[in-house]
């Protein structure tokens, strides 16, 4: 992605952790794209491995087949920003958020003890940060046989990624809290992630 360095992060930790907050993710891969929730293990590899599935009529999984490597791209918050809120500067409007790209080389998975062992560590760890106690043992295995039929899942070696914070870095910190104070006044809730996200940075500099 265009990611000029002003924008840039290449902190690891703040990137894995961005992943595991912002997880549910598009996965692009031959001709297809699939929206999908992911599973970040960040001790797995170098740089972490993802974890997946899909519906086995989802046929993408097919072309990861015949080409292992994959672009996942998890996006957090935005808002657009006013140039109402600029002083002493090109008066323009722009565009603030996160993103983070992720390119890596991928395992079809279809065994179903490797399935069920993917799934389990998925839900366990939705639950645990959602604060519910749900787990696939509830699942009557005459029903969770034929369930692990029906999906294929798939592991991403991470080779690289991109983070990408554009929080206004290429203004002076007066015009920058100046949007980030005219984001939270809004009360609008992805404009108020993106309003504390730009003070937030601001204090890490």
């Amino acid at each position: 992605m265009y990611n000029p360095a002003h924008f840039r992060e290449d902190d690891r930790s703040r990137i894995l952790d961005f992943i595991d907050d912002f997880n549910f993710g598009i996965l692009f891969a031959g001709a297809a794209a699939s929206h999908l929730p992911f599973l970040l293990d960040r001790h797995a590899h170098a740089n972490g491995v993802l974890y997946a599935h899909v519906a086995r009529a989802n046929r993408q999984w097919q072309s990861l087949r015949d080409d292992p490597s994959a672009l996942v791209v998890f996006s957090g918050p935005d808002a657009y920003i006013s140039p109402a809120h600029y002083r002493d500067t090109l008066p323009v409007p722009t565009w603030n958020y996160v993103a983070v790209h992720v390119y890596g080389r991928v395992r079809v998975i279809e065994q179903p003890q490797e399935i069920r062992a993917i799934l389990e560590r998925m839900v366990t760890f939705e639950e645990s940060r959602n604060g519910t106690g749900w787990n696939t043992d509830a699942i009557p295995p005459d029903q969770m046989t034929p369930l692990l039929r029906q999906i294929v899942a798939f592991e991403i070696v991470i080779e690289r990624f991109e983070g990408k914070w554009k929080l206004g870095q290429n203004r002076d910190a007066a015009n920058r809290r100046r949007a980030a104070e005219g984001l939270l006044a809004t009360g609008r809730r992805r404009a108020v992630e993106v309003g504390e996200l730009m003070l937030a940075e601001l204090d890490r500099e």
